[in-house]
């Protein structure tokens, strides 16, 4: 059970998505009230697949919880993996218990490890989190020898929920890898990528807006647009691009990705900078050119007719 801090499939797993443990970590040295099985506010977060924030340094100081899973999210009715650290020399037990999970989990000092790691009693269990509970914040306490030690925030999502691990943007003539956007400035075509380890069944498009775009932006499978990275390796990847709008001023923006049919909404902070790219209006050039091109013709219709008639070209 100390998977989210050492290791293992299911923190590698949550270690290529960003802030993937969903935990909010919060110091105490005082009992909590009781935990009823309904979820309390969460922070607002900018993305529906990033919900974490880091732990204070009084919580690294002390006692901590942390949490992982198969998937970027913890799920309802899913597995979870429980991890104890910076629990006081000569600790001997203690018991991690919550309303969002289906049973209380009881730890021990893990034999051979860092000072003050706990594990499961019994590692070979599989603990979950409780099938029949809304999506939402739960707390969660540790507690050892009759007080509360740790606690923390879990942050559950509905079972099958995306499993969004990047949605980046940045200049389309640069390669985009990674989790992290890259400013793109203002009238330049952008490239957009998102990558979803679980998209739901049938769904080929993705659709993205921001201020940033003109309207919205459709990102698709297969698209040649889709820059190939090793990072979505076993991902569904949707790529598209636009134009950034050549008016937008210099700074940072949102853009937002909603996905499986309008349950899932993703949010990152994208960033215009530098000099505009000139408007060269290929429509307009064309135009110009077309019009030449008809009195060109005229042209040469008139003087073919003259000729015909016998009458003498004019200079």
């Amino acid at each position: 059970m100390s998977k989210p801090f050492g290791g293992g499939a299911g923190a590698a797993r949550a270690a290529r998505a960003v802030c993937a443990t969903g935990l909010v970590l919060l110091a105490t040295v005082g009992p909590v009230g009781p935990a009823a099985a309904s979820p309390v506010p969460s922070p607002a977060s900018s993305s529906s697949s990033s919900s974490s924030s880091p732990s204070s340094p009084a919580a690294d100081a002390g006692p901590r919880l942390g949490f992982s899973g198969p998937f970027a999210q913890i799920e309802t009715g899913g597995q979870i993996w429980i991890g104890l650290e910076g629990m006081p020399e000569g600790w001997k037990e203690a018991v991690v218990s919550s309303p969002a999970l289906a049973e209380p989990v009881p730890f021990v000092p893990e034999p051979g490890g860092q000072p003050g790691t706990g594990r499961a009693a019994d590692p070979a269990h599989t603990y979950r989190v409780r099938a029949d509970i809304a999506p939402g914040s739960y707390p969660v306490t540790a507690s050892s020898e009759g007080r509360t030690v740790a606690t923390a925030q879990l942050q559950v999502v509905a079972a099958g929920a995306a499993d969004i691990t990047r949605f980046a943007f940045g200049p389309r003539e640069e390669f985009l890898g990674g989790d992290v956007s890259n400013p793109v400035r203002p009238g330049a075509e952008a490239l957009v990528v998102l990558t979803d380890y679980r998209p739901a069944d049938g769904e080929k498009t993705v659709v993205v807006t921001s201020p940033v775009f003109d309207g919205p932006v459709t990102l698709r499978q297969d698209s040649p647009d889709d820059p190939g990275c090793k990072c979505d390796d076993g991902g569904t990847v949707y790529a598209g691009h636009a134009r950034v709008r050549s008016g937008v001023a210099a700074g940072t923006y949102t853009m937002t990705a909603v996905s499986h049919r309008g349950k899932e909404t993703t949010t990152r902070r994208v960033t215009i900078a530098g000099d505009p790219v000139a408007d060269t209006k290929p429509w307009l050039i064309g135009g110009v050119a077309a019009a030449a091109l008809l009195g060109l013709a005229a042209v040469i219709r008139t003087v073919i007719a003259r000729r015909r008639r016998g009458e003498p070209d004019r200079a």
